[in-house]
């Protein structure tokens, strides 16, 4: 893996998994016994990253205290950019973390309630072959009606819908994995402390044809609802059985 900084965007609220929410950020919330943020670390950590960004917004404090104590355990360089409550999205916590300096021309970026299973060095390596400015990580379409959809041709990602309308579902191929990877002057033109979010660059840069795709080739385990928090649960849970009771940080 090549020295590039990866950031965990993990600033929101997690309206959607309330109550588990109100006092407990999203990041903390127990896995199979294992907190959210730290199954994200590990599986950095076991794919050669070794510098770390986590952009934090809502019940920062407890994140920022755990972090103190589990990060140097891990052997990783952990910065902190913090949002306070102004809820700058995805995209705007990422400019705002840009501007204090903590990132460099490229990097790579996770969604907060995403626990990923990609070979990361597969995927740096198709992103640098292709020349492309920026990459995003796809699966398969689930049919989801939720889900932000892809329409990939030829390798690249020729439209994006962050919330696609009913007739987009079927027209787009692919969902957004969660793992990206971007250069900082794409978002040189948000405006500063102004919520936005990762979809308009990913549109942006589609419409230019500047987004590589690749493939996973299947989805990955979202903790962002109660439906998705409760399917991770069985499988940590049924994967630390498998193993004798201890957990597997690839999946």
């Amino acid at each position: 893996m090549p020295d590039l900084p990866f950031v965990i965007v993990a600033g929101g609220k997690g309206t959607r998994m309330r109550p588990l929410t109100e006092r407990v950020p999203k990041a903390l919330l127990t896995v199979a016994g294992v907190p959210l943020l730290d199954r994200q670390l590990d599986w950095l950590r076991k794919q050669g990253v070794r510098r770390v960004v986590v952009c934090l917004g809502h019940l920062s404090e407890p994140i920022e205290s755990h972090l103190a104590t589990t990060a140097a355990a891990r052997g990783l360089d952990i910065a902190i950019s913090l949002e306070g409550d102004s809820c700058l999205g995805t995209a705007g916590a990422v400019r705002l973390a840009i501007e204090r300096g903590l990132l460099g021309d490229r990097f790579l970026t996770l969604y907060g309630d995403t626990i990923p299973s990609l070979y990361l060095a597969a995927a740096m390596e198709h992103w640098n072959r292709s020349g492309a400015p920026a990459l995003l990580c796809v699966y398969p379409a689930s049919g989801q009606p939720d889900e932000a959809r892809a329409l990939v041709h030829s390798g690249r990602v020729t439209r994006f819908s962050r919330h696609p309308l009913p007739g987009e579902v079927e027209s787009k191929t692919h969902g957004d994995y969660g793992v990206a990877g971007f250069h900082s002057s794409q978002f040189a033109h948000l405006l500063p402390w102004v919520r936005g979010g990762f979809g308009t660059i990913h549109a942006d840069l589609a419409r230019r044809g500047d987004l590589v795709a690749y493939d996973v080739g299947a989805g990955p385990l979202e903790v962002g609802t109660m439906d998705g928090y409760k399917r991770a649960e069985l499988i940590w849970a049924s994967t630390a059985s498998s193993n004798d009771g201890i957990s597997s940080s690839n999946r």
